[in-house]
């Protein structure tokens, strides 16, 4: 069966790739999908070593990632270790697993492995760094407007259950250097405030915030700072221990590519004897001292698979391996890859643009589209229309949903190794049909 090819085009001209004529649906679907699949533009040399659907052009990396084969063997390698003989691995070497691989997570994003506790998620670190905080009745929380839902919910929760309050700050989305940022938190901030949840990356709107900055200014006026760096490890250097936070929580599932379950929490020295997990469990009453204190209360949660949070260090290095630079050249293949597919997708769709500015933006960048409405019904609860259609009639996945503003639409993509150059060319032509529709 002949594939079909993409035709020529002057420079500066707006290519049309569209599946050779069918009779059906279906046969149209079925060459899409061929074409995708058979596209060494689409997919890179990397992409043999994940399993992702090679029918499916997936520039959602950002959501819940993808982890590759080798990970996955190393893991189940793990699993099967454990069920070989269960009580020799979780009592004499689980330990040493965690800790060898802890080691070499808190050398990656540069934290004191003595203040790592692995979670099982960012949003699990979040909920534990506000309990932490021990909010009283009548004190303020600070929150980002571009906040995780999960994690404004748990602001929201926690603090009501203490009788303190929470107050959202508007991310200016062109802000540089943080400048306007720093105004908003100095206008939100009362005598009252004493905590401040911030996003290192935010999700929706995939802007990096400049938590240096934020991090001295809360110094500054005795506010602790929990940073939320779902999207951290893997997507931008890191160096926790410099930045002066209370809390750090960041996934390994997503930009280091670690198996679902894997995300770390750092606490700062001042809380760690007083850090305690969501499930409570023998390291509360462990007086032995021979562990760290967060390591007493978080390395034992009650019987659990811990195969994720040690197959983590094995990402790191499996990674690592993919690219000539390492990690740093990962890091900016991403970054410059997202930023060349924002900008022809500005080209050639009008009134097309992104958020924020350049250095604002990582390997993740979120355009506002022109059109507000207009988009029909989803056949799956809670995903967009137009991501739905997107994902049923061009085999895109991508993430839409509703920008801050009321009459805001907006769709983020991420870019990842096994990408190709042209991985965001099928959801051009989507767009383009879905305008035209």
């Amino acid at each position: 069966m002949e594939v079909a090819s993409r035709p020529k085009c002057r420079p500066g001209a707006v290519r049309r790739w569209t599946p050779p004529e069918s009779p059906s649906r279906a046969c149209s679907a079925k060459a899409l999908r061929l074409r995708v699949m058979t596209n060494n533009r689409i997919w890179s040399p990397w992409a043999k070593r994940w399993s992702l659907d090679p029918q499916i052009v997936f520039l959602n990396h950002g959501s819940f990632g993808a982890c590759p084969v080798a990970v996955l063997t190393a893991q189940r390698a793990i699993q099967v270790q454990m069920e070989r003989s269960p009580v020799a691995f979780m009592v004499r070497e689980l330990p040493e697993l965690l800790d060898r691989a802890r080691g070499k997570i808190a050398r990656f994003v540069g934290a004191d492995p003595a203040g790592i506790a692995f979670v099982e998620n960012a949003t699990s670190g979040v909920n534990i760094a506000l309990r932490c905080s021990r909010l009283c009745q009548g004190e303020r929380v600070l929150v980002l407007d571009h906040g995780y839902n999960a994690c404004l919910n748990a602001a929201d929760a926690i603090a009501e259950q203490a009788g303190a309050f929470v107050d959202r700050v508007a991310l200016p989305l062109d802000d540089p250097d943080g400048d306007l940022l720093m105004e908003r938190l100095d206008g939100a901030r009362t005598p009252q405030t004493t905590t401040l949840v911030i996003d290192h990356i935010t999700s929706q709107s995939a802007l990096i915030v400049p938590v240096e900055r934020v991090c001295r200014w809360a110094k500054d006026h005795s506010v602790r700072v929990i940073i939320d760096g779902a999207h951290a490890p893997g997507h931008i250097q890191l160096d926790i221990e410099s930045l002066g936070c209370a809390f750090y929580t960041g996934n390994l599932h997503k930009w280091v590519c670690a198996p679902k379950g894997a995300a770390i929490l750092w606490v700062a020295q001042e809380f760690r004897d007083s850090a305690l997990p969501l499930t409570i469990s023998h390291g509360y009453n462990d007086i032995s001292g021979d562990l760290p204190p967060i390591h007493r209360q978080f390395d034992w949660r009650g019987t659990h698979d811990p195969s994720a949070a040690i197959a983590s260090a094995v990402a790191l290095e499996v990674m690592a391996e993919m690219h000539p630079d390492g990690w740093p050249g990962i890091m900016a293949h991403n970054h410059q890859q997202a930023q060349l597919w924002a900008a022809e997708l500005c080209e050639a769709i009008d009134g097309l643009e992104p958020l924020g500015t350049p250095s604002q933006r990582g390997a993740m960048v979120t355009l506002r589209l022109p059109q507000t409405t207009g988009f029909g019904q989803s056949t799956c609860r809670g995903v967009h229309p137009l991501q739905d259609w997107l994902w049923h009639h061009h085999q895109v996945e991508v993430p839409v949903f509703p920008g801050i503003a009321v009459d805001e639409t907006w769709f983020r993509i991420s870019s990842q190794l096994y990408l190709g150059a042209e991985a965001h060319l099928p959801l051009r032509d989507g767009l383009h049909a879905w305008q035209d529709a």
